[in-house]
């Protein structure tokens, strides 16, 4: 466990995207000076509790961060380092999509601290952009790589979406190789999920869209795995690639058992063994009348989290946590009976940690779901 770090979420978009279930939503001049308002006294109100803390990562999401005014960003993060114990090399990410890159916002930006920008570009064909919902289109990703590679100044990390109905190979081919041409440290994979209470949730319930079936998504993903590390990336979450030493060590803090706060309509946090999150509610917010909600987490709850979120890394579950548990061997039958159930092992253990391979890692719902029941605190 290293230091702690800070998430901030801006939960406004210019439109939102179809498949999105994060809380988001368009929001008017009013709004989001009150949020802005809210979220300084969010700031202000919890920094006395955490006075003996030092923070060596924020991380500005959302929504579209970039939405905001780069003046209301700065002033945010001012009061963020006024009110914390933040480090000097700290890594201080925002979030940006490419249809809101203005050079000035860019300058503001870098005199502001923040040194990464997580770039949306999701694809380079039009068409898969357009299915998405996005605003943006190819040319304006290329734009605005364009724009942040000619600084010189950011670490930069972009985001791909794989998965889509009727995606090929070819075209995912194609997206990865674009962006290899601006060399981004960091890229995240993802792979599109169909989530309830969206509208592309709607549609695959209507019959309007067929979902790629499952052979074709993890051919796409094991494409990606490949050709990355071919690409000198090194696959440290089952969706993240990045360069040596360009690992988001924001991110790496949700996975590695590491304490971090949240602040925002439906930010979470976690310290200890507590979690806790604000609703995802806009009007209680700008309100200021919401309440957060906390969760003790018993040792099972704890473990669990720990097998679910290691398991995604490289690096892996580590064993010697099982102490806890009161009969461990159930959990190593498990490992077996999977491994030999398989042509290619799903799970592998190096020294003192248990750890998915990459065949492992496509089926890792189903292996936890499988490993948890043995967990009996």
């Amino acid at each position: 466990m290293g230091n702690p770090g800070i998430y901030i979420h801006i939960p406004f978009c210019l439109k939102k995207c179809p498949y999105c279930d994060f809380f988001s939503q368009v929001a008017n001049e009013d709004e989001t000076r009150r949020f802005l308002h809210q979220l300084q006294q969010e700031i202000i109100n919890k920094a006395p509790f955490y006075t003996t803390s030092t923070f060596d990562t924020v991380y500005i999401g959302g929504g579209t961060p970039n939405r905001l005014k780069s003046s209301a960003l700065m002033e945010c993060l001012d009061i963020l380092k006024k009110s914390f114990h933040i480090t000097s090399n700290a890594e201080i990410t925002l979030e940006l999509n490419p249809e809101c890159i203005d050079p000035e916002d860019l300058k503001a930006y870098e005199q502001s601290g923040i040194n990464r920008l997580s770039l949306g570009t999701q694809s380079f064909r039009d068409e898969e952009l357009k299915f998405l919902g996005r605003i943006h289109n190819a040319r304006k990703n290329l734009d605005a790589l364009q724009l942040i590679c000619s600084t010189h100044v950011f670490s930069l990390a972009c985001d791909v979406i794989t998965g889509l109905p009727g995606q090929s190979v070819d075209d995912l081919q194609m997206s990865l190789d674009i962006l290899q041409k601006f060399s981004p440290e960091h890229l995240s994979v993802y792979t599109l999920t169909v989530e309830k209470e969206t509208p592309l949730y709607q549609w695959v319930q209507k019959g309007r869209i067929n979902p790629l079936d499952e052979e074709k998504v993890n051919m796409l993903w094991k494409f990606a795995h490949d050709d990355l590390k071919d690409k000198g990336y090194s696959h440290y979450e089952v969706s993240n690639f990045a360069k040596p030493g360009y690992h988001s060590r924001h991110n790496s803090k949700y996975w590695d058992d590491s304490n971090y706060l949240g602040f925002g309509p439906s930010a979470h946090s976690r310290w200890g063994r507590t979690r806790f999150w604000n609703p995802p509610d806009l009007k209680s917010y700008l309100d200021g009348t919401y309440q957060p909600v906390y969760e003790n987490m018993n040792d099972e709850q704890w473990l669990t989290e720990r097998l679910m979120l290691g398991l995604r890394t490289e690096k892996g579950f580590n064993l010697n946590t099982l102490s806890i548990i009161k009969h461990s061997q159930p959990f190593f039958d498990t490992i077996s009976r999977l491994n030999s159930e398989t042509e290619t092992r799903l799970l592998k253990v190096e020294g003192n940690f248990l750890k998915a391979t990459p065949e492992g890692w496509m089926l890792l719902d189903s292996i936890i779901e499988e490993l948890t029941e043995k967990i009996d605190c």
